[in-house]
């Protein structure tokens, strides 16, 4: 996207294709994260790791009656940026099971469809301080609160496979909002506030909770703070979020999932952290 200075798209999105995938291995790519390191560029680009539902089986009382698993959910997607802005994929096909098995509070929900608070992860950030991929989970809610599962890239210059990947302890985030529950919708790390932009929203279609915007500063414990006056329109689902410069000015950027998108800049007084 080639925003303008007045924050409007100048020009038609530009068409990025995935060079080294074969046609069909990647499905439902939910959320990314790019990491500049030492190396270059990387991009790595997570699926919703969700089951399908089954057809014929959408009223199913069994939630696992109705889960179909899906081969194209279950990878881990490492996307290297070339000099010349070409783009070579790598994939770890068998990344779910890993992820499953070393992610206790996931459990059973590993067996459900999103919709039954089945596993699904919507967002993927970059931690900086942990050089850990920081998965957010919508559903399952452990206890009511939102869950962000860390996974540490041991060596970003070896080979992408399991061998390179260790589990570190989840985050469950304590948020002070009173309602239905609510799941992480998307999660990006900024540099300028060294903490990570967090979008929480309804877990499932069955909550009516609102989107909010939250930041987290990586602590083990959860805390977070609300961006108490940015609000969104009920007809916006915020599925994206991204710090950048636009024209010189520093922004967040916010995507819609039914394609439009939002910013705002960082001087608006509403992106000021005010003490209780």
């Amino acid at each position: 996207m080639v925003i303008g200075s007045d924050g409007t798209l100048a020009e038609p999105l530009i068409r990025r294709p995935l060079q080294g995938l074969p046609e069909g291995a990647v499905d439902d790519m939910e959320c990314m994260a790019l990491v500049e390191h030492e190396y270059g560029k990387t991009i790595f680009v997570s699926p919703s790791l969700s089951n399908k539902i089954r057809k014929g089986f959408e009223t199913a009382p069994q939630r696992r009656d109705r889960a179909k698993p899906s081969a194209a959910r279950a990878g881990l997607l490492r996307v290297d940026v070339r000099e010349d802005d070409s783009l070579h994929a790598k994939l770890i096909p068998d990344f779910r099971e890993w992820f499953v098995a070393y992610s206790p509070k996931i459990g059973e929900s590993a067996e459900w469809t999103p919709d039954d608070a089945g596993l699904n992860v919507e967002g993927l950030s970059w931690d900086p301080t942990s050089r850990a991929l920081v998965f957010g989970v919508r559903t399952p809610v452990p206890h009511g609160r939102p869950m962000l599962v860390r996974v540490k890239v041991k060596d970003l210059a070896a080979p992408w496979t399991l061998e390179n990947l260790e589990m570190l302890d989840p985050v469950f985030l304590n948020i002070d909002v009173t309602g239905d529950e609510m799941g992480v919708r998307s999660i990006e790390y900024d540099p300028a506030r060294e903490a990570s932009l967090v979008v929480l929203a309804n877990s499932t279609s069955e909550s009516e909770a609102p989107f909010l915007l939250f930041l987290w500063d990586g602590n083990d414990k959860g805390e977070v703070h609300q961006f108490e006056d940015v609000w969104f329109t009920e007809r916006m689902r915020v599925e994206g979020v991204a710090p950048g410069t636009v024209a010189g000015r520093e922004a967040i950027v916010f995507v819609d999932d039914r394609g439009g998108y939002q910013l705002i800049w960082n001087e608006d007084p509403r992106l000021e952290k005010k003490s209780k």
